[in-house]
Formats: structure tokens, sequence, C-alpha cells
């Protein structure tokens, strides 16, 4: 969905072509364009390769756009290569690896009243994971070298360990972090590009998984606390490396002003939260300022912390089955009427993401769990919180699941 996005823009605005650089290409790539290098997007030596596969095919590049947490380093070592602008390569792999970030993180000068660095340890055998636990208690064990929340989940019995271990062990042998568990506070994320900043509210399932099945944009912060965190995370991504690429930087907001970093990214934001953005902030296009950006179209002072004006709250809702099982029957047109008669027409996005006969759970592991998404705004906060719980009771009605 997004990437028809950025080929629209692009093709409009520069009269370009979009080039997928990753790794098993698939006639669905192939369906979205014929520029595609089979090629490992996490490649730190990706250039001299990418550069040849451009001569033959007669291409020029205009600019890296890193899309997936493992573009995000070949797209830092390509931009750099080819002379384009691109955020800083060696820190890039801090994004991919959970570890990486932390060692980052522990050399920042970050003041302890505003800014928590988590404890963590990094672990490669079932035997740590059980010493951790024995010696530190409940923590919250990551894959390092994940995006979304795969793999990620609570610990907070030996049983735990066991069932993470059933679907994750692999993850294990490459490398995992046990780090402090901070689930008990607010999670937000700080997102933006080129200088426009926004905070991003999430809302997370109960228990062991972490699946982020609500997003709100703007976060309900007072304008002096939105200030303050910018501040404090506008310099805390620009010592990860970032120049005014893309990024999304999630982090937990504690009720005594402190805040702590959960993971970075620099990309864009998922679950359509740059969609929201341009719900919310109408005169912001986060899209075009970053194709912008990475062109070097358009030059930017990324430093700023203006806020962008806000005219809308807008929110995402990533629809739960309540019950497990199979699906035996979606009918989207159902749900497309009473949607528009709840909110009207074209005041809504919904995305179906089931098929007849796929299995559901009612404990979502991470976003791949979700039956569909929906989309609202509201200029009202409770509203639109309303709003989207009522979406999501039409979307089941007409979802059916057989256990």
């Amino acid at each position: 969905y997004d990437v028809q996005k950025i080929k629209s823009i692009i093709e409009k605005d520069f009269n370009a072509r979009v080039l997928l650089i990753k790794e098993g290409i698939t006639a669905e790539d192939l369906a979205v364009t014929p520029y595609c290098f089979d090629h490992k997007p996490e490649d730190c030596e990706v250039g001299p390769l990418l550069e040849k596969f451009l001569m033959e095919s007669n291409l020029k590049l205009l600019g890296c756009l890193p899309f997936s947490d493992k573009g995000v380093v070949g797209a830092a070592f390509a931009a750099r290569h080819f002379g384009l602008f691109g955020d800083d390569p060696e820190s890039s792999l801090a994004m991919l690896d959970k570890s990486l970030f932390r060692k980052h993180e522990a050399t920042m000068d970050l003041s302890p009243e505003v800014y928590k660095k988590p404890f963590y340890i990094l672990a490669k055998s079932e035997a740590e994971l059980i010493s951790i636990f024995q010696k530190k208690g409940p923590y919250f064990l990551k894959p390092t070298s994940e995006g979304n929340s795969r793999g990620c989940m609570k610990i907070e019995t030996l049983e735990d360990i066991t069932t993470w271990l059933e679907y994750n062990k692999l993850s294990l042998e490459i490398g995992v972090i046990c780090e402090e568990d901070l689930s008990q506070n607010k999670e937000y994320s700080f997102d933006g590009v080129a200088g426009s900043y926004w905070l991003t509210e999430k809302f997370t399932t109960l228990g062991a998984y972490k699946a982020e099945y609500q997003q709100i944009v703007p976060a309900p912060f007072s304008e002096a606390a939105t200030l303050k965190t910018t501040k404090v995370l506008t310099d805390v991504i620009q010592l990860l490396g970032s120049h005014g690429g893309a990024f999304h930087h999630e982090f937990f907001a504690y009720n005594d002003g402190r805040m702590a970093s959960v993971e970075p990214n620099r990309r864009p934001a998922g679950m359509w939260i740059w969609d929201l953005a341009h719900l919310a902030f109408t005169s912001m296009d986060p899209w075009r300022l970053w194709i912008s950006r990475c062109t070097q179209l358009k030059k930017t002072d990324f430093t700023k912390n203006e806020l962008p004006k806000k005219e809308f709250y807008a929110g995402v809702r990533g629809v739960i089955s309540k019950k497990s099982g199979f699906i035996f029957n979606v009918d989207e047109s159902s749900i497309l009427n009473e949607l528009s008669m709840a909110f009207g027409d074209g005041e809504f996005k919904l995305q179906i993401l089931k098929s007849k006969q796929d299995l559901v759970k009612n404990i979502p592991k991470d976003n791949s769990d979700f039956l569909a998404l929906v989309s609202l705004r509201n200029k009202n906060y409770d509203s639109l919180i309303t709003d989207l719980a009522r979406a999501e009771e039409i979307i089941l009605k007409y979802i059916k699941v057989n256990l």
C-alpha cells in the first residue's frame, strides 16, 4: 500500500520510477515495478553492485528511500556511495540490531531527570535466559534483529521462556536482549521527517505480547509537554545519526515526566501513521517531505522544533478477533455500507487483512494477526476513541470465525 503511494508521487512529481531492492523478488513486487534488484537490503557493500545494476538497466539514481528496517542500512551506505542525501551509515546498524542501539544509548549524555536508560543483557542460550530471570526477575525479551514486534514477549515466569522458545528458537541463535520491563508506562512514538515532528499515542494489548492495536495522531499531550519531549528526542535521534530522513522512535512516558526509548527506526512508521499525520495536520504531507528530502529537491532545517498545526485527531485501529479459529465468511460490502452510514462516505479508510479460511487469533502476537485496519478522524479526541471502538464492532459483526 505504501509503496504504491510512493510510486504515484514520484511518477507525478519527478516523472521517475520506483526501483525495489529486496531479497527474494516476487510476482507481487514485479507487478509494482519492473525494476527490482534482488539483493539483501541490509548489505553495507550494496553500492557498487547497485551501480552495476543501474548501468545495465540504463537508470540514474535520484534518491534512496529506506523503507524497511533492513533497508535503513543499505540505503544509508548506498546514498553515501552515490553522493546522495542519507542519514549516517555507521549508526544505521543500530536501527536493526537492538543491542547495538542500547550500546549507543549508553554513551549518550542525557539527563537522568528526563531520560531513563533501562538495563539490558544480551543472551544466546536458554540457560542464559533462565539465569537472567533468576537474577533480575521479570524482563522484556526482544530479538536483536527483527522489526515490528516480532518475537517480543514479556517474561514473567520460567514457563514464559519455554513458550517463547517454542516459536523463536532461531532468534536465540542470532541473539536476543533481555531488558528492563517498561511496559507499565504509556507508550508513544516520536515520528517525523525533514524537520516536521509529531508524537503518536500507542495502545498495546495486555498480557505477554504487546501488539499495537491502535495509534492516535497527535498524542494528547499539552503543548508544553509536547515541546519538552520533542526537544529531548530530537537530540536522541540526531545522536543516532538522523540528518532529516524519516524516523519512528518508540518510547515510554513516565508519570514523573521522564521518558525511556523502546527502540529507534530510521524509516517511515507503519500502520498508516504517516497517513494519520496528513489527516491531522492537513497542510503537511510526510510522504512528499520525505521524497523531497531524499532527492535533495528541497533543503530543510531538520533541527527545528516547530509543531505542525493540528486540525484533527486521526486514528487507526487494528481489529482483533473475539475468538480464535478459521474465518468462514467476510462480508466486506456490508462492512462498507454500515461504516458509511455511521461515519459518512469518504470519511474512513478500511483494509481487510484476512481472507476466508485464514487462521485467526484472539490474542495477537503482533500486528500481522489483525483482521483489518480502519482509520477515522475527529476534532475531539474522546469522540475519536469512541468512533474507533464502534468501527471495530461493525467490522467484527460481518467477519465470521468458526472454532
